[in-house]
């Protein structure tokens, strides 16, 4: 008897792939980031809503504001990554 064949899920893949990747963007324009989505152990400590789902992928800090160089003071993001099979569908609704 053979195990039986596992099914990956092709979309989580991708989307793993994207926030990956929308990671690395974010580190190479040297920004300090977070993982803050609900597998990270931030999210726990910190009260994000009530609704689940608004919960954002990673925060992005990056230090100095509005162009100046002041030190210690942080532009602050909060990033969420989606990834979607059928873009032109989900933009007509």
């Amino acid at each position: 008897m053979g195990s039986p064949k596992r099914q990956f899920d092709l979309g989580n893949i991708k989307g793993r792939m994207g926030k990956a990747l929308v990671e690395s963007i974010f580190r190479r324009a040297k920004h300090k980031m977070t993982r803050f989505g609900r597998e990270s152990d931030l999210r726990g400590m910190l009260q994000v809503g009530k609704d689940e789902n608004l919960a954002p992928d990673f925060l992005a800090m990056k230090e100095g504001f509005s162009g100046t160089e002041a030190t210690g003071v942080y532009q602050t993001f909060m990033i969420e990554v989606k990834y979607r099979s059928d873009l032109s569908g989900y933009l007509a609704r």
